[in-house]
């Protein structure tokens, strides 16, 4: 299976655009972002490892693994023929979610997302009036382009979700990484 991180990326876009306009409070969001990824990893074919509890929101299936290393995690795998384990195949996809308002907090949520050796790493975030999303972008931006292990091709998507108005998605590469 061939994951393409354009069309993953579009997708996570609309969802994430669609369920901010709904505005359902904070309160719910991390459960309700988790649904978005885990309905996009059906439509996909993948399958997710979440914390249960949190995706259970509103009808949502129930994840295959409780929470793994990340927030979510989309990956494949098939039965190893000899010991008949499960065995990870690929990881096209994890994501943070991270609603502490301050950059510090969201800087070790990024953090994490540039050790994944995923085709698609996507961190969603909140906007509050004492911490701008400019502030985000940029700590990310610098903290992709300075991880010595950079590869060109990484793609990571920052969503910035702000209280009121309209959000932001970013995508920064891997195409000029640390010398």
């Amino acid at each position: 299976m061939t994951f393409n991180k354009k069309l993953a990326a579009d997708k996570i876009k609309a969802k994430l655009t669609a369920l901010v306009e709904e505005r359902h409070g904070r309160r719910l969001w991390s459960g309700l972002v988790k649904k978005s990824f885990i309905e996009l990893a059906d439509e996909l074919d993948l399958k997710v490892a979440t914390a249960g509890a949190a995706a259970q929101v509103e009808g949502a299936r129930r994840p295959d693994w409780h929470e793994w290393l990340y927030d979510l995690v989309w990956y494949t795998s098939e039965r190893d023929e000899d010991t008949g384990i499960e065995r990870t195949t690929s990881i096209p996809l994890v994501m943070e979610c991270e609603w502490d308002a301050s950059l510090e907090g969201m800087a070790l949520d990024f953090d994490k997302l540039l050790v994944a050796n995923a085709d698609l790493r996507v961190l969603v975030c909140g906007e509050y009036p004492d911490f701008k999303r400019d502030d985000v972008f940029t700590y990310c931006e610098r903290a992709l382009q300075g991880f010595a292990r950079t590869r060109p091709g990484d793609v990571v998507l920052v969503f910035v979700i702000p209280e009121k108005g309209k959000p932001e998605c970013k995508a920064f590469n891997g195409d000029h990484p640390a010398t």
